[in-house]
C-alpha cells in the first residue's frame, strides 16, 4: 500500500510538471541593453506605421507610408478607388476631417511571404454612414520597397 502510494504520488508530480508552461528563453541583450523581441517583416512594419497614423489622423505621416503610384481597390466591384499619393490624400484627408473619431482596430494580421498583410479590421466613429463598430473585414496590403503599393478593400 505504501509503494502505490508513493507511486501515485510520484505519477502526479510529473504529470504536473509536465503540464507546467514551457519556459522561454529571454531574448539576447543587445548592445543598448534592450532585449531582442521576434523580427517584424519590413511589410508589416509599413502597414503598422499607416494604422498608427490613421489613427492619429495624421495625414502626412500616413500618405508617407505609400508608393507614388498606390493603387486602393475594391474587391467586391473591381473599382479603383484612388490611383497615386494625391488621390489618397484627397480620399483620406477628406475622411479624416469629416470624421475626427474615425479608428481602426486590427482583429487579426496574417502575413503572407514578404510582401503581403492582410488585415482583419474594425472600424469606429464613421456612424451614421456605417454601423459603429463596422467589420470591414480582410484588408490586403501589397507592399514593395518599403512602401505600400496596393490595397485591396473587400
Amino acid at each position: 500500500m505504501r509503494r502505490s502510494r508513493g507511486l501515485v504520488t510520484l505519477l502526479l508530480v510529473a504529470a504536473g510538471l509536465a503540464c507546467a508552461a514551457p519556459r522561454v528563453a529571454a531574448p539576447p541583450a543587445q548592445p543598448d541593453g534592450d532585449r531582442a523581441g521576434p523580427a517584424v517583416p519590413a511589410s508589416v512594419a509599413v502597414v503598422q506605421r499607416q494604422l498608427e497614423a490613421y489613427n492619429a489622423q495624421d495625414l502626412d505621416a500616413f500618405v508617407a507610408t505609400y508608393a507614388d503610384d498606390v493603387v486602393i481597390t475594391s474587391a467586391s466591384t473591381g473599382q479603383t478607388l484612388a490611383s497615386g499619393k494625391e488621390a489618397l490624400r484627397q480620399r483620406y484627408g477628406t475622411m479624416f476631417q469629416r470624421f475626427p473619431r474615425n479608428r481602426c482596430r486590427v482583429v487579426e494580421r496574417r502575413v503572407e511571404g514578404d510582401r503581403v498583410v492582410l488585415d482583419h479590421e474594425i472600424i469606429t466613429g464613421r456612424s451614421p454612414e456605417h454601423p459603429d463598430p463596422w467589420d470591414v473585414g480582410w484588408v490586403r496590403y501589397e507592399v514593395e520597397g518599403g512602401l505600400i503599393r496596393r490595397v485591396e478593400l473587400p
